[in-house]
Protein backbone atom coordinates (compact mmCIF):
# COMPACT_ATOMS: atom_id res chain seq x y z
CA UNK A 1 0.00 0.00 0.00
CA UNK A 2 2.88 2.33 0.80
CA UNK A 3 4.28 2.02 -2.71
CA UNK A 4 0.87 2.67 -4.26
CA UNK A 5 0.36 5.87 -2.24
CA UNK A 6 3.79 7.23 -3.12
CA UNK A 7 3.26 6.34 -6.78
CA UNK A 8 0.03 8.34 -6.78
CA UNK A 9 1.79 11.32 -5.23
CA UNK A 10 4.47 11.18 -7.91
CA UNK A 11 1.86 11.05 -10.66
CA UNK A 12 0.04 13.99 -9.06
CA UNK A 13 3.20 16.11 -8.95
CA UNK A 14 4.37 15.19 -12.42
CA UNK A 15 0.95 15.99 -13.89
CA UNK A 16 1.54 19.55 -12.72
CA UNK A 17 4.82 19.82 -14.61
CA UNK A 18 6.98 18.91 -11.62
CA UNK A 19 9.14 15.89 -11.02
CA UNK A 20 9.66 14.03 -7.77
CA UNK A 21 12.30 11.55 -6.72
CA UNK A 22 11.32 9.18 -3.94
CA UNK A 23 13.94 8.44 -1.28
CA UNK A 24 12.95 6.18 1.61
CA UNK A 25 14.38 4.13 4.41
CA UNK A 26 13.27 0.62 5.27
CA UNK A 27 9.62 1.41 5.99
CA UNK A 28 9.23 4.48 3.78
CA UNK A 29 7.93 6.71 6.60
CA UNK A 30 9.47 9.49 8.63
CA UNK A 31 9.61 9.21 12.38
CA UNK A 32 7.13 11.46 14.16
CA UNK A 33 9.86 12.84 16.39
CA UNK A 34 11.66 14.25 13.35
CA UNK A 35 8.48 15.81 12.00
CA UNK A 36 7.87 17.52 15.35
CA UNK A 37 11.01 19.65 15.16
CA UNK A 38 10.20 23.01 16.73
CA UNK A 39 10.82 25.80 14.21
CA UNK A 40 8.98 28.29 12.06
CA UNK A 41 6.37 26.79 9.81
CA UNK A 42 3.85 28.20 7.36
CA UNK A 43 0.63 26.51 6.30
CA UNK A 44 -0.66 27.56 2.88
CA UNK A 45 -4.32 26.56 2.65
CA UNK A 46 -5.90 26.90 -0.76
CA UNK A 47 -8.49 24.17 -0.43
CA UNK A 48 -12.13 24.99 0.30
CA UNK A 49 -12.88 21.51 1.66
CA UNK A 50 -14.60 21.07 5.02
CA UNK A 51 -11.46 19.36 6.28
CA UNK A 52 -9.43 22.50 5.55
CA UNK A 53 -12.06 24.88 6.95
CA UNK A 54 -12.27 22.87 10.17
CA UNK A 55 -8.46 22.73 10.49
CA UNK A 56 -8.12 26.50 10.13
CA UNK A 57 -10.86 27.14 12.70
CA UNK A 58 -9.28 24.65 15.11
CA UNK A 59 -5.85 26.23 14.81
CA UNK A 60 -7.25 29.74 15.24
CA UNK A 61 -8.86 28.63 18.52
CA UNK A 62 -5.44 27.35 19.64
CA UNK A 63 -3.85 30.74 19.07
CA UNK A 64 -2.32 30.22 15.62
CA UNK A 65 -2.33 33.40 13.54
CA UNK A 66 -4.48 33.08 10.41
CA UNK A 67 -3.86 35.63 7.66
CA UNK A 68 -6.09 35.87 4.61
CA UNK A 69 -5.85 37.51 1.21
CA UNK A 70 -7.26 40.99 0.52
CA UNK A 71 -10.72 41.08 -1.05
CA UNK A 72 -9.25 42.50 -4.25
CA UNK A 73 -7.69 39.07 -4.91
CA UNK A 74 -11.07 37.94 -6.21
CA UNK A 75 -10.89 40.40 -9.12
CA UNK A 76 -7.27 41.48 -9.58
CA UNK A 77 -4.06 39.64 -10.32
CA UNK A 78 -1.43 39.94 -7.57
CA UNK A 79 0.55 43.17 -7.56
CA UNK A 80 3.95 43.17 -5.91
CA UNK A 81 3.18 45.93 -3.39
CA UNK A 82 -0.02 44.22 -2.22
CA UNK A 83 1.73 40.85 -2.07
CA UNK A 84 4.43 42.40 0.12
CA UNK A 85 1.82 43.85 2.47
CA UNK A 86 0.38 40.39 3.12
CA UNK A 87 3.79 38.75 3.44
CA UNK A 88 4.88 41.43 5.91
CA UNK A 89 1.92 40.52 8.12
CA UNK A 90 3.05 36.90 8.06
CA UNK A 91 6.66 37.76 8.86
CA UNK A 92 5.57 39.96 11.76
CA UNK A 93 3.37 37.17 13.12
CA UNK A 94 6.26 34.71 12.89
CA UNK A 95 8.24 36.97 15.20
CA UNK A 96 5.75 36.07 17.94
CA UNK A 97 4.67 32.50 17.19
CA UNK A 98 6.34 29.69 15.23
CA UNK A 99 3.23 28.71 13.23
CA UNK A 100 1.17 30.87 10.86
CA UNK A 101 -1.58 29.95 8.40
CA UNK A 102 -2.01 31.73 5.09
CA UNK A 103 -5.50 31.09 3.77
CA UNK A 104 -7.71 32.52 1.06
CA UNK A 105 -10.13 33.85 3.69
CA UNK A 106 -12.64 35.04 1.09
CA UNK A 107 -16.12 33.94 -0.05
CA UNK A 108 -16.16 30.59 -1.84
CA UNK A 109 -15.95 30.83 -5.63
CA UNK A 110 -16.54 28.24 -8.34
CA UNK A 111 -15.01 30.14 -11.27
CA UNK A 112 -11.80 28.36 -12.33
CA UNK A 113 -10.17 31.59 -13.51
CA UNK A 114 -10.71 33.16 -10.09
CA UNK A 115 -9.50 29.97 -8.42
CA UNK A 116 -6.27 30.07 -10.43
CA UNK A 117 -5.84 33.74 -9.52
CA UNK A 118 -6.21 32.96 -5.81
CA UNK A 119 -3.62 30.17 -6.12
CA UNK A 120 -1.29 32.69 -7.73
CA UNK A 121 -1.81 35.12 -4.85
CA UNK A 122 -1.09 32.41 -2.28
CA UNK A 123 2.06 31.24 -4.04
CA UNK A 124 3.45 34.75 -4.63
CA UNK A 125 2.86 35.74 -1.00
CA UNK A 126 4.52 32.55 0.23
CA UNK A 127 7.59 32.97 -1.95
CA UNK A 128 7.94 36.58 -0.80
CA UNK A 129 7.82 35.37 2.81
CA UNK A 130 10.55 32.81 2.08
CA UNK A 131 12.77 35.57 0.71
CA UNK A 132 12.17 37.75 3.79
CA UNK A 133 12.59 35.27 6.65
CA UNK A 134 13.84 31.79 7.40
CA UNK A 135 11.18 29.07 7.52
CA UNK A 136 12.00 25.43 8.05
CA UNK A 137 8.79 23.86 6.79
CA UNK A 138 5.97 24.85 4.44
CA UNK A 139 2.73 22.86 4.46
CA UNK A 140 0.62 23.16 1.29
CA UNK A 141 -3.01 22.07 1.49
CA UNK A 142 -4.74 21.46 -1.84
CA UNK A 143 -3.33 20.07 -5.08
CA UNK A 144 -3.61 23.27 -7.15
CA UNK A 145 -2.02 25.25 -4.34
CA UNK A 146 0.89 22.82 -3.98
CA UNK A 147 1.67 22.85 -7.71
CA UNK A 148 1.28 26.64 -8.09
CA UNK A 149 3.59 27.26 -5.13
CA UNK A 150 6.26 24.86 -6.40
CA UNK A 151 6.21 26.55 -9.80
CA UNK A 152 6.36 30.05 -8.34
CA UNK A 153 9.27 29.09 -6.09
CA UNK A 154 11.14 27.37 -8.91
CA UNK A 155 10.98 23.97 -7.21
CA UNK A 156 10.90 22.00 -10.45
CA UNK A 157 12.42 18.91 -8.92
CA UNK A 158 11.36 17.69 -5.49
CA UNK A 159 13.03 14.96 -3.48
CA UNK A 160 10.39 12.92 -1.66
CA UNK A 161 11.76 12.28 1.82
CA UNK A 162 8.90 10.28 3.27
CA UNK A 163 5.23 9.90 4.04
CA UNK A 164 4.18 11.53 7.32
CA UNK A 165 0.71 10.02 7.27
CA UNK A 166 -1.76 8.68 4.72
CA UNK A 167 -1.67 11.08 1.76
CA UNK A 168 0.70 13.50 3.53
CA UNK A 169 4.14 13.57 1.91
CA UNK A 170 7.26 15.54 2.79
CA UNK A 171 9.60 16.70 0.03
CA UNK A 172 12.91 18.53 0.17
CA UNK A 173 13.23 21.49 -2.14
CA UNK A 174 16.38 23.08 -3.45
CA UNK A 175 17.59 26.51 -4.46
CA UNK A 176 17.69 29.77 -2.57
CA UNK A 177 14.34 29.21 -0.87
CA UNK A 178 14.90 25.54 -0.06
CA UNK A 179 12.59 24.22 2.67
CA UNK A 180 10.92 21.04 3.82
CA UNK A 181 7.76 20.99 1.71
CA UNK A 182 4.81 18.99 3.04
CA UNK A 183 1.88 18.49 0.67
CA UNK A 184 -1.51 16.83 0.81
CA UNK A 185 -4.91 16.92 -0.92
CA UNK A 186 -7.40 19.22 0.79
CA UNK A 187 -9.76 16.35 1.59
CA UNK A 188 -7.14 14.50 3.67
CA UNK A 189 -6.78 15.49 7.35
CA UNK A 190 -3.50 16.49 8.90
CA UNK A 191 -2.34 13.87 11.43
CA UNK A 192 -3.12 14.56 15.07
CA UNK A 193 0.49 15.29 16.02
CA UNK A 194 0.53 18.12 13.44
CA UNK A 195 -2.82 19.54 14.53
CA UNK A 196 -2.01 19.28 18.23
CA UNK A 197 1.63 20.39 18.19
CA UNK A 198 2.34 22.93 20.98
CA UNK A 199 2.03 26.53 19.84
CA UNK A 200 4.73 28.27 21.82
CA UNK A 201 5.96 31.82 21.58
CA UNK A 202 9.56 32.07 20.49
CA UNK A 203 12.03 33.28 23.07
Amino acid sequence: MQGVQIFLVRVWLCSGGLSAEAVFGVDGCLEHAEAKTVSRELFVCGSASKTTVDFIAEQARRGVRVIGLPREALENDPMQDRVQQVSEKICNALEDVPRVILSVGLPLVSDRVVGARLSSWLSMVTVDVLHRTRIKRVYAEGGATAVALARQAGWHRLRVVGELARGVVMCQTGGETGVEYVIKPGSYPWPAWVREAPIQHET
